[in-house]
């Protein structure tokens, strides 16, 4: 696993005490969550997933451009958010060995870390909706500049993944991530959404796509 993202992170702010990790759950499908789904349901879901897999997009944007039932207990899971409970706090000196001999499925870097004084900081954290297999990365430079963020873009496998080198307080954090939604379909509209409801941002340190995020360059936007 590369760490050279969180060494930067160090190097930068050497007042961090500890960082956050999250274990996540793989179950985020409708059909993970519903018991009992009948053939009518199970159609629906297949018709999204089919246009979800044609137009690469979420699933509940096929459902709601198909003009599926929004009365329907599918429907009732459009805005289901899975919360983050399971926590791990290690501290700054072990967490480059943590990373590299994590055996974790579902690891994710939190955003939150404590400094040495008690104070809860963030590390600025994005990700994008463009396919990394694209070379979308022009586009991605240009949002950082935008944001005029400093930090580290990353293959996630799929699409890019940033994470800022410089600290920020949660309120900027979650002003950050609300203008970055509106940049959709460049930006990752769900997950910001998702790291709002929590307060805080994450993403995947683990295996997806048999690999790890992987490092793409490093920017140096102003921040």
């Amino acid at each position: 696993m590369q760490t050279l993202h969180i060494e930067k992170v160090l190097k930068n702010n050497p007042d961090i005490r500890l960082f956050r990790f999250i274990k996540f759950s793989f179950e985020n499908k409708v059909q993970d969550r519903l018991s009992n789904i009948s053939s009518d349901e199970m159609s629906v879901i297949e018709r999204c997933i089919k246009h979800k897999r044609e137009n690469d997009i979420s699933f509940w944007e096929s459902y709601i451009r198909l003009g599926e039932d929004l009365n329907s207990r599918l429907f009732e899971h459009a805005t289901f958010h899975n919360e983050n409970n399971e926590y791990i706090y290690i501290s700054k000196n072990d967490v480059i060995d943590f990373l590299k001999y994590n055996k974790e499925k579902n690891l994710a870097l939190n955003s939150q870390v404590i400094m040495k004084n008690g104070q809860i900081l963030h590390i600025p954290m994005l990700d994008f909706e463009v396919s990394s297999k694209a070379n979308n990365i022009e586009s991605v430079k240009n949002i950082l500049k935008h944001f005029k963020l400093s930090g580290t873009i990353l293959d996630s496998g799929k699409s890019y993944h940033f994470i800022g080198n410089n600290l920020i307080e949660k309120k900027s954090l979650i002003v950050l991530l609300s203008k970055f939604s509106l940049l959709y379909p460049i930006a990752d509209r769900a997950w910001a959404s998702h790291q709002i409801i929590e307060n805080s941002a994450s993403l995947r340190v683990s295996k997806k796509y048999g690999e790890y995020p992987n490092f793409i360059e490093d920017v140096n936007e102003g921040f």
